[in-house]
């Protein structure tokens, strides 16, 4: 097992163990989700991703780092944003 799925798993345990039982999954299956879905539309004619309040989401990061054309423009709380900005 890779360092980053052990990682993922001891935090996955964390969660469960805070009462919070299935969220991290619930998250990951959503994130995965949205990420098939984004892939399918900006892949096509749209060309222009915005998110609006994604809180600590990487997803508008990731896809304005992945070299791809489309404009990337991401809305949310000033704290949120000076967050990752430190990432």
């Amino acid at each position: 097992m890779g360092r980053r799925l052990k990682a993922s798993v001891r935090l996955n345990n964390l969660v469960k163990r805070c009462g919070l039982p299935d969220l991290a999954l619930h998250q990951s299956i959503r994130k995965r989700l949205i990420a098939i879905q984004d892939r399918k539309y900006l892949n096509g004619p749209n060309n222009a991703l915005m998110v609006i309040g994604g809180g600590l989401d990487s997803l508008a990061l990731e896809r304005s780092a992945s070299g791809n054309q489309e404009k990337t423009v991401e809305l949310d709380h000033p704290w949120t944003q000076q967050t990752k900005n430190l990432y």
